[in-house]
């Protein structure tokens, strides 16, 4: 994107100015993530998959502003994974009440220990 502003700087509008920020913005955004997951040791996947699209739309868009598009793939991966932890808690309800109806009934069962004298 920023060769594309340096490229057609004759017409660069309001337009490019605001797709140079958001660039930059998502850009600075990802990077920090990225560092501080590093940092604390935690997983930063989900920050390296918005950086790598976002360098991926960056470039593309020298070609064609069309490219832009392809940032609807964000909010449908944001969107997929709101649905499947859905699903997941969704189904787990059940299961929860079935596992303290098992404890109760482990509590209630005591078992015999057998205890063997050893001969000398």
């Amino acid at each position: 994107m920023f060769f594309k502003f340096l490229w057609d700087f004759g017409n660069v509008g309001f337009a490019r100015v605001l797709e140079l920020l958001f660039f930059s913005l998502v850009n600075r955004v990802t990077y920090n993530g990225i560092r501080s997951a590093l940092e604390m040791g935690i997983g930063y996947e989900y920050y390296l998959d918005v950086y790598c699209i976002n360098v991926c739309v960056q470039g593309l868009c020298v070609i064609s502003s069309y490219f832009w598009i392809v940032y609807s793939v964000i909010p449908l991966y944001l969107g997929y994974y709101a649905f499947k932890y859905f699903l997941v808690w969704a189904n787990s309800t059940g299961a929860k009440a079935e596992e303290e109806e098992d404890e109760g009934t482990k509590k209630g069962k005591k078992q015999k220990v057998k205890y063997l004298k050893a001969r000398k």
